[in-house]
């Protein structure tokens, strides 16, 4: 396991702890709510003039927002689960540095996949149900479901399989392009100013604008619209490393350069 799949595995047991958590409160205020509620007699209407009013108002509020709360906890329980279950889910990440070999293990086995799809339908088209028995060691289940025409007529493998997989190879090829080219690059010299540094952390994958101060508000509204984010583990606010990231420091930072 690499450096981002540790960080990855961290932060799923950091949500699944979170989505935890929450249950808790939720099932400790979805009982408290029925324990209140159940000392209300059934039907009992608040006695309005009555000198009980107020404190019987006050009594229900409390028990409704301690069931307010539960459902936003169990909510919350929820959200923090799914995206629980969503991390490592969103396929190969730049950040990733496997991520070229990963994205090569994926071509391999699109490629190999295309191979078997031409070689179904060249026995398919010959009816030759034996051949796909001999190659591909196919059960007499599947060999029929394959001779089995479907709502358009037809066989074997549909044509848009094949053409999504080619897609899909050229696309994982032309990203692995992308990351080769960019790791080839040479590490940028880090573009000092007044009060800030803008520098490269080729390790996380980042560009980082490290400020001496905390920069004014206009400049961090100014950083949050140009995609950068504050982060506290690495002292300076980032953004995934590329060409289009430089452009958007140099632009949040003019000011600072021209005061």
């Amino acid at each position: 396991m690499n450096s981002y799949e540790e960080k990855q595995q961290a932060r799923k047991a950091r949500l699944e702890d979170a989505a935890d958590k929450a249950r808790g409160e939720a099932a400790s205020r979805f009982a408290t709510a029925d324990k209140m509620f159940a000392a209300i007699p059934l039907g009992q209407p608040i006695l309005v003039g009555h000198h009980s009013e107020r404190g019987d108002r006050a009594y229900r509020g409390r028990a409704a927002a301690h069931m307010d709360k539960a459902c936003e906890a169990s909510n919350r329980a929820d959200e923090l689960a799914g995206r629980a279950a969503s991390v490592g889910k969103g396929g190969v990440s730049s950040d990733d540095p496997d991520a070229v070999t990963k994205l090569l293990a994926q071509v391999e086995k699109c490629e190999k996949d295309q191979a078997t799809y031409a070689l179904i339908n060249k026995f398919v088209r010959k009816g030759d149900r034996e051949g796909l028995a001999s190659a591909l060691h196919y059960s007499p289940e599947t060999i029929t479901k394959l001779f089995e025409s479907d709502a358009f007529g037809r066989v074997g493998i549909p044509s848009y399989v094949t053409t999504n997989n080619a897609a899909n190879i050229r696309r994982l090829k032309a990203r692995i392009e992308q990351l080769q080219s960019k790791a080839a690059q040479s590490e940028r010299e880090p573009v000092e100013g007044p009060g800030y540094r803008i520098v490269e952390d080729r390790d996380i994958n980042r560009l980082c604008i490290e400020f001496d101060d905390k920069p004014a508000e206009s400049i961090r509204s100014e950083l949050k619209s140009c995609g950068f984010r504050w982060s506290p583990n690495r002292a300076a606010w980032i953004r995934q490393l590329s060409n289009g990231a430089w452009a958007a420091a140099e632009c949040a930072t003019r000011t600072m350069r021209t005061t």
